[in-house]
């Protein structure tokens, strides 16, 4: 009788490692896509080079130096 539920619980908890590895997979799958998504929105916010006039500051913040 202890073997059988033995059987049955390590088929249980074998079955139940396997669901939570997929869980994890699932997971990092969908962590790796939000951070992908954080990256272009930045990318894609981010000011161009074209509105920069040299030296990689912007206009703005190099206004104190001419006065």
């Amino acid at each position: 009788m202890e073997a059988g539920i033995s059987a049955v619980l390590g088929v249980v908890m074998r079955k139940s490692l396997c669901r939570l590895e997929e869980l994890r997979e699932l997971l990092v799958g969908l962590a790796s896509l939000i951070v992908s998504v954080f990256q272009f929105s930045g990318a894609a916010f981010r000011p161009s080079r074209a509105i920069h006039d040299g030296g990689g500051y912007p206009a703005a913040s190099r206004i104190g130096a001419f006065v």
